[in-house]
């Protein structure tokens, strides 16, 4: 029933993430002259992974719903890592593709324009300077992959998940300190994209092999969380979770801090040029302040990613009562003398 339900809609969100990104594929290969072939190599793989993982998850689901698991505390761990780094993706690609014009941005080419609104450099994700983009890109894969792993049992995983999110956290900051009079023409958008990227490929990988031990059910995160945890006393495990709980919290909280607060300073300068006496920038709108409306599309973003996991976890919370609650009538020796009673009448 609610379980099944949430499963389903796991699915459905894998189909619809990797329909996404082969049509983000499709719009980059054919409506673009000039290509970022980083783009086109991750989308691809984007697709196969999270189709993958859907067909999988599609195929078990029967199998799934019999998995005892703590989706409660997946939920609480989507909260704080999952639902931050989609609201940065997409936050990115609404920069990137919804205010071309006024940026001068170019998607194709992952381009955000020029940085801090003048005519060069432009901000380019994955322009050529690759260990540093790399480096970017695997923060944010290793972020999201060792998560939806840790989701499956293993408890070490969920601290390192969430502290590979210190490069977006430290992003936002240093260009808030640096940059803040022309935050949304700064480099936080073709740096952040880097790593939102690979969180996305991250979240593919992650999915599919999630969803491939699972099937399997006897998985390197089950033997390990089993083998490490045989010979420690309950108080160690005790201190062990609190301290990851306390991690992965604090890491948490400050990213969706960075998420909210780059929203708000894109917001704030919008228009802005990086001499405030400066009108020759491209973004710049004849002294008009930034439309409310902007902001409201904005932060839009992190709400609805916030909203999700929340969901997913009060119906989580719903089906557990209601089962309890039947298991508990079930056990009742009210209840089962009526249904003898009931037997014997029919």
């Amino acid at each position: 029933t609610t379980i099944v339900t949430v499963i389903m809609i796991i699915v459905i969100l894998h189909f619809l993430l990797s329909l996404t990104s082969l049509g983000f594929f499709l719009a980059v290969l054919i409506g673009a002259e000039q290509k970022s072939l980083a783009l086109l190599i991750l989308l691809s793989s984007i697709f196969v992974f999270f189709a993958g993982a859907g067909l999988f998850d599609y195929r078990t689901r029967k199998r799934a719903t019999q998995k005892k698991n703590s989706s409660q505390h997946s939920s609480f761990l989507a909260l704080l890592s999952i639902a931050p780094s989609a609201a940065l993706i997409l936050f990115c690609i609404v920069r990137l593709w919804a205010y071309q014009d006024h940026f001068h941005t170019r998607p194709e080419l992952l381009d955000f324009g020029p940085k801090n609104g003048g005519l060069e450099p432009t901000n380019i994700a994955f322009d050529g300077n690759g260990l540093t983009s790399f480096g970017h890109w695997i923060q944010g894969f290793l972020s999201s992959a060792l998560l939806l792993l840790a989701m499956e049992g293993c408890l070490i995983l969920e601290p390192i998940a969430l502290l590979l999110t210190f490069y977006p956290i430290y992003n936002f900051f240093k260009r808030w300190n640096l940059n803040g009079d022309t935050f949304a023409t700064s480099s936080y958008f073709n740096n952040g994209t880097e790593w939102a990227l690979g969180s996305l490929s991250g979240m593919a990988v992650g999915s599919f092999l999630a969803v491939v031990l699972r099937r399997r059910k006897t998985t390197i995160v089950d033997q390990h969380s089993r083998s490490s945890c045989e010979n420690r006393s309950s108080m160690i495990l005790q201190v062990a979770k609190c301290t990851s709980m306390i991690i992965c919290c604090i890491m948490g909280i400050l990213f969706w801090l960075s998420v909210i607060g780059a929203c708000i300073f894109s917001w704030i300068t919008w228009n802005n040029c990086f001499d405030e006496d400066d009108t020759t920038c491209v973004n710049y709108d004849n002294g008009n302040d930034p439309k409310p409306s902007v902001l409201v599309y904005l932060l839009s973003i992190p709400v609805l990613c916030c909203m999700i996991p929340i969901i997913a976890w009060v119906c989580d919370c719903n089906g557990k009562k209601q089962e309890k609650h039947e298991e508990k009538i079930r056990h009742d020796p009210e209840t089962q003398h009526q249904k003898v009673l009931e037997n014997e009448s029919t």
